[in-house]
């Protein structure tokens, strides 16, 4: 008995962690999500970040560089958010991040942060490539908004971002290619 409780637990944590990065995955976010439905009074932001030009690493360097990658932004990310939010890899090279706060300051505080720590990871010049990032938040409002909606806000959001990135830096978009 003691280890059919033992492999339900490691199965429940599975369900929830994406294996290449250790992250949370997007099951979990849509748990949060739903789970705070049920207690509106939450103050959370989320903040959308999308790796620009990765598609550029996995033709250049190959996907195990790649993977190396995406596990390098996630500890970035990690350790921008600190004990500020949850980060989770949504899908891709996608990662969202529930900041347990709506105030202003704070979440473009944890923003600059984000792009800090990606600004001193290319500087440093260890990895053959360099990680770029689009970012987009919103404030989450259950009474006004559903999951869906607050997820979409959050994506144009950082879409929005990225066009202004491929706008100064055209020799990484792909689309141009």
């Amino acid at each position: 008995v003691s280890i059919a409780g033992v492999l339900a637990s490691l199965q429940n944590e599975m369900i929830y962690h994406d294996q290449l990065t250790g992250l949370f995955n997007r099951s979990y976010l849509l748990y949060l999500l739903e789970r705070n439905v049920k207690t509106p009074k939450l103050n959370i932001t989320g903040v959308m970040i999308d790796l620009n030009a990765f598609k550029h690493i996995n033709d250049k360097f190959g996907h195990a560089v790649g993977d190396d990658a995406l596990v390098v932004a996630a500890r970035i990310l990690q350790s921008a958010v600190g004990n500020g939010g949850c980060v989770m890899r949504y899908a891709g090279d996608e990662f969202v991040v529930l900041l347990n706060t709506q105030d202003d300051e704070a979440v473009e505080g944890c923003i600059a942060r984000i792009r800090e720590f990606f600004d001193e990871f290319n500087k440093n010049g260890s990895k053959p490539y360099e990680l770029f990032v689009s970012i987009g938040s919103h404030k989450l409002n259950m009474k006004a908004e559903s999951v869906d909606d607050f997820i979409n806000v959050i994506d144009a959001r950082m879409y929005e971002d990225k066009k202004a990135f491929y706008a100064s830096h055209a020799g990484l978009d792909r689309r141009l290619r």
